[in-house]
């Protein structure tokens, strides 16, 4: 619609398919009286939360790892440079996660005609 809105025929129309929807089906006329556009204050502050918990960790894994990449060149102890090997997986492994994880949330930008179809 270019500007005019519904007239009363359609507006006495599409009150009359609502009201039939909801009174046939609970569960949806439920979803869409709790329906929310964003998430609560409550769960983003947890969220965050939570995100920065993973990069704090990620931080550690870091500093673990650079901490045994040392001894294990001075020394080329097996069982060092096999702790060093382990802890770098892991780090590496859960820094993927969190890209992956990051990518996953990041908005699309551009319009719908600028997307591939």
């Amino acid at each position: 619609m270019d500007g005019a809105g519904l007239t009363d025929d359609e507006r006495r129309i599409l009150a009359g398919i609502e009201h039939s929807v909801r009174r046939s089906d609970a569960v949806l006329e439920l979803k869409l009286r709790t329906m929310r556009r964003r998430p609560a204050p409550a769960v983003q502050f947890l969220k965050g939360l939570r995100d920065r918990r993973r990069g704090v960790f990620l931080c550690s894994l870091v500093a673990i790892s650079a901490f045994l990449l040392v001894p294990a060149v001075r020394t080329s102890a097996p069982m060092l440079v096999s702790a060093f090997a382990l802890t770098w997986t892991v780090t590496l492994l859960y820094a993927l996660r969190m890209v992956c994880r990051w990518s996953r949330r990041m908005p699309e930008t551009g319009s719908q005609s600028q997307r591939w179809e």
